[in-house]
């Protein structure tokens, strides 16, 4: 039973990836209801069907458990409708500044990212879980209390200094990402070279990956659609706030080549994707640039992680108390010392609706990563191909068949 499922969905996981790639970045059309659909018959089929008996067997009926509420017909209309703003974006006047009209299409989707919270919910509920977050943190083999201190004590540590940089480069809430740019450099970065720099300074020159730099709503994105075909899409470099978005996916991309498990042990959790993306993200300025160069991308990073933190915790306050929403917005954000005016902007961020229960992922990869560059250097100097090799065996090879919490207990997190 465990082998039927686990051929079936990883063709679907492989053809998903595959759709929402030509999705994002080569104006496909195919349609994300189908796909949605067909993942849902099959954990609908396989539901109850599976005993734990090891591993492997625990995944799949974690995945299933995720995927039926994620991939529930109503949950993934509404959620592809609001991955789309042209269905939001209608008579909106061209005089408008762009924040005018982000206000605008925030406020005409507030009322379906609530309706798309009540439904993950209920539906959580429905399936013996406390609300959708539990769900999610049962999925990632995390624990919410834990995540929340590890963001509370983050924030302790960093907000005080990011309020200086806040006032030191005068940043709104408004222009946040464009502020980022702020803090530059008069180097310039190609992606090629600097990938190419990284990977033969850790010793990984056996790693293949196809890296597209062209315009497009997505930052940067990294993603495997099968075997061997391993990309990553990025806009041009233009600050390092784009640098430390190329080592970001990068940091995805290795993960992906690297693991030698096979199966469902190669479809990772946010919880080990994206916190081992943002190891990768911490430990390559190291390797790669000179010092001003680092100290202003580590400003970038502690800028960037305390507004997640702040984001993340207002989130799990959300989950509780969605009708009041904008004031939590304000009463959270207006901790960076910045007065929040638009607080209805809340529903146009895509963790909110796209990806929920997810950003703190950041948060505990920066953490992490902070305490597994100290070891590096601590043990390792200037030697990078030891932390090619350490990054390898400790993370990469295993998959899925790592849990974050054994990392996370490792340096005492």
């Amino acid at each position: 039973m465990l082998e039927q499922f686990e051929a079936q969905y990883m063709e679907l996981h492989w053809h998903y990836n595959q759709i929402l790639w030509n999705h994002y970045f080569n104006e496909g059309h195919d349609d994300l209801n189908q796909i949605d659909e067909k993942i849902y018959q099959l954990v609908s089929h396989f539901k109850d069907k599976i005993k734990n008996k090891n591993r492997k067997s625990l995944i799949a009926n974690l995945i299933i458990a995720k995927n039926l509420v994620e991939k529930d017909k109503d949950v993934s209309r509404l959620r592809n409708k609001l991955d789309e703003w042209n269905n939001y974006n209608q008579s909106i006047p061209s005089h408008l500044s762009i924040n005018e009209k982000k206000e605008i299409i925030a406020k005409r989707m507030r009322q379906d990212v609530l309706h798309l919270m009540e439904l993950r919910n209920r539906k959580s509920i429905d399936m013996g879980y406390k609300s959708y977050p539990d769900l999610i943190m049962t999925h990632d083999e995390l624990d919410l209390q834990k995540v929340i201190c590890l963001l509370k004590k983050y924030l302790d540590a960093n907000l005080s200094y990011t309020k200086e940089l806040i006032k030191k480069y005068n940043f709104c809430l408004d222009t946040w990402f464009q502020d980022l740019n702020k803090l530059k450099t008069n180097i310039s970065y190609q992606p090629y070279e600097l990938t190419k720099r990284f990977i033969q300074s850790l010793g990984f020159q056996s790693f293949r990956v196809n890296i597209d730099v062209k315009p497009s709503k997505i930052l940067g994105m990294a993603s495997n659609l099968g075997e061997n075909d391993i990309r990553i899409n990025l806009n041009a470099i233009h600050s390092l706030s784009d640098v430390s978005t190329l080592f970001h996916e990068l940091g995805h991309a290795l993960y992906y080549y690297y693991i030698e498990e096979k199966g469902l042990y190669q479809v990772l959790p946010p919880s080990l994707d994206e916190v081992t993306a943002v190891i990768v993200e911490t430990i390559a300025p190291i390797v790669l640039l000179h010092e001003e160069e680092m100290n202003k991308i580590e400003d970038i990073r502690t800028l960037e992680h305390t507004r997640i933190a702040i984001s993340a915790l207002f989130e799990f306050e959300l989950w509780n108390n969605p009708q009041h929403a904008e004031a939590l917005y304000k009463q959270y954000y207006e901790q960076l010392g910045i007065p929040v005016k638009t607080p209805s902007i809340w529903a146009i961020d895509s963790f909110r609706s796209i990806d929920p229960v997810y950003i703190h992922h950041y948060v505990l990869g920066a953490t992490l990563g902070d305490e597994i560059k100290g070891f590096f250097i601590k043990h390792y100097q200037h030697d990078y191909k030891l932390y090619g090799k350490w990054l390898v065996k400790n993370i990469f090879q295993k998959g899925r068949k790592m849990r974050i919490p054994e990392l996370l207990s490792r340096f005492n997190l």
